[in-house]
């Protein structure tokens, strides 16, 4: 499965670092190694040295080498080994220091970054440098790049917005206040504000680097410098050598000589950090070894190759038994989703609430989950929240797909046969529902068929339609996130939209845009739910969110995440998520499948941790090494 998140975040095996949480929206359903867990390495003298190589099979795909616009998880793990992130959030929801500190001043409405004092950035692609990483560069990302100066930050750039997908809204002014400082002020107070991925789950570049390509946003992109990473420099344990373009999207890195981590143990001026740092990380090299078909990665697996593989569910038991595999399942963010094209370009069935709900309500989750999945993915998923999320409210939610029974079908029948210029009516054995051209229902579904076992679910969803009388024609493709390009209509001149679109996952209002490949339905991609701090999974359900490729729209779920973000008081926060969690079961603008479980295979001599497993950061650069 392919995962979405909004910055960037890993896909498994990750070995960066970063937050359990993961940092990006979205991601395929590929299951691995969130990596979880806390720095705790005992109290024993410390001896520990590097020791051999270290490869991840995958089939995550990058997206983007560019950080800020790497909403997928494949792009994030590349980026996530090459450049660390601000800083992560331990099991107890507290900062753990890694570029920098970041904490609340003495109000909820200004926080203060501290960055460590002896990051320095690489060069550029003739080997000028790029200087020290300095609260200068935190800043100008944030103004101009990310769009906290607003007008300013657009007329910087040839593109109708500034080249990230960062959701700076809450963020009224970013002010440099000494070399290594800066502070952030919010619009509305908010205590929670250091679980927003606009604070921690970023990764920076240098502002010389940025004002290099000015004003042309794609020569930025596709420059030498974020292709190679040659900007890095020391705020990264690993250097990047090379990778393979294509299908295979294969990279390889190399133990950084110069990572700014191992000076930070003795003294600091932001935290002093446990002895294992001191000569972290512990493998020469990384190589994300990608194979497109998890067969081919599960067969690879099986003959020797690899030292960790995200395991997909149908190979969890077997590989259990194995000698020469571990097995490891943490909890995750992500909720797994089949998504509805409510664009102009969508099914009109698709595109009401009716047709949704119906369609919702027959997709049996339990068959999916437990059989399919074989009750290895996580339970059947009710919402954009996993139950054991503080914020889930049996009471507000609507739950659908759990318990579908004949009466189940035919009330489903009966909706859509309700709605104008539709009609459901008997044929043969069957039913056939019938649209306002007069033809039988078709709506198309994309699935990526060399992905685990989604060609299993895409056949369990066309013969559960088919009690609706809708027929399933299956889309395929090797790349999943990149279906979730959106453009304007022909004639359609975004200048004049209500809104800036919002990158490539949502060019403009519905009804003036499409789906680039033009699928009605779509499934394998999670969505990341953020259970610390879930108003950040606004950039799925708002009309201008930067992930709401599917083009929902609800004035009131808008108003409800306005509320939520000016609130200060917990309990109150609680009640109004909950309540947009609720509304999300009415509206079924997604069919939410299942609360993801991953799980990842290990060889038996790699080290994950005393607590991999928690749901929290674990410093994978001390935690995980090859045992003697």
């Amino acid at each position: 499965m392919a995962a979405l998140a909004g910055c960037t975040g890993g896909d498994g095996d990750d070995e960066t670092g970063d937050d359990g949480t993961g940092d990006g929206e979205t991601g395929d359903d590929e299951t691995g190694d969130d990596e979880t867990g806390d720095d705790e390495t005992g109290d024993e003298e410390f001896s520990r040295e590097p020791n051999g190589d270290y490869t991840i099979l995958t089939s995550a795909r990058p997206q983007t080498f560019y950080p800020p616009e790497a909403d997928d998880t494949g792009s994030g793990a590349v980026i996530g080994t090459v450049l660390d992130s601000s800083y992560g959030l331990t099991t107890a929801n507290e900062v753990y220091p890694l570029l920098m500190d970041f904490q609340q001043s003495d109000s909820a409405d200004v926080y203060v970054g501290t960055l460590r004092d002896n990051l320095e950035w690489g060069t550029d692609a003739n080997g000028e440098s790029y200087g020290s990483f300095t609260a200068e560069d935190v800043v100008f990302q944030y103004e101009f790049v990310d769009g906290v100066a607003g007008s300013e930050a657009t007329d910087f750039w040839d593109e109708d917005v500034s080249p990230s997908s960062a959701d700076v809204s809450a963020i009224e002014n970013v002010e440099q206040t000494s070399e290594l400082e800066y502070q952030v002020e919010l619009v509305n107070p908010a205590p929670s504000f250091q679980f927003n991925p606009a604070s921690w789950a970023r990764n920076y570049l240098p502002k010389g680097l940025y004002e290099q390509y000015a004003p042309s946003a794609q020569d930025l992109r596709q420059s030498e410098e974020v292709q190679t990473f040659t900007y890095a420099g020391n705020v990264g344990a690993y250097d990047y050598v090379n990778d393979t373009s294509g299908q295979s999207g294969s990279v390889l890195f190399e133990r950084s000589d110069e990572y700014y981590m191992r000076d930070h143990v003795s003294d600091s001026n932001v935290r002093e950090m446990d002895e294992a740092w001191s000569n972290a990380p512990y493998f020469f090299t990384v190589l994300r070894d990608r194979e497109g078909e998890t067969a081919t990665l599960n067969e690879r697996w099986r003959a020797g190759e690899g030292d960790s593989l995200g395991l997909e569910t149908d190979v969890v038991e077997e590989f259990r038994q194995r000698d020469d595999t571990r097995v490891e399942g943490t909890l995750g963010p992500f909720i797994s989703f089949g998504f509805f094209n409510q664009r102009a370009n969508g099914h009109p069935l698709v595109r009401t609430v009716e047709g949704r709900t119906a369609i919702a309500d027959v997709i049996d989750k339990q068959t999916i989950t437990q059989q399919i999945q074989r009750g290895l993915a996580g339970p059947p998923a009710v919402t954009h929240q996993p139950r054991w999320s503080e914020f889930y409210d049996d009471s507000q939610v609507t739950p659908r797909g759990l318990d579908v029974t004949e009466e189940t079908v035919a009330n489903a029948r009966e909706r859509i046969d309700g709605l104008s210029d539709f009609s459901v009516e008997e044929s043969g054995d069957g039913f056939q529902t019938f649209g306002p051209d007069g033809e039988q229902v078709t709506l198309s579904l994309m699935h990526d068929p060399g992905s685990g076992n989604q060609p299993d679910i895409a056949a369990q969803i066309t013969d559960d339609l088919s009690q609706l009388g809708i027929e399933i024609e299956l889309l395929e493709t090797a790349n999943i996130i990149s279906e979730l390009a959106t453009e304007p209509l022909e004639g359609e001149d975004p200048s004049d939209f209500p809104y800036n679109p919002a990158g490539p996952y949502n060019a403009g209002p519905p009804e003036r845009t499409r789906v680039a490949s033009g699928w009605d339905m779509l499934i394998g991609i999670g969505a990341n739910s953020r259970p610390r701090n879930p108003g950040n999974t606004d950039v799925f359900w708002r009309p201008d969110g930067s992930v709401n490729a599917f083009g929902y729209r609800n004035d009131t779920i808008t108003d409800l995440y306005d509320q939520a973000a000016e609130s200060l008081d917990s309990a109150e926060r609680r009640e109004v998520f909950a309540e947009i969690f609720g509304i999300l079961t009415e509206d079924s603008p997604a069919v939410f499948l299942s609360e993801d479980e991953d799980f990842t295979g290990f060889r038996p001599d790699i080290n994950t941790g005393d607590a991999y497993n928690e749901f929290g950061f674990e410093p994978a650069r001390i935690t995980r090494f090859r045992q003697e």
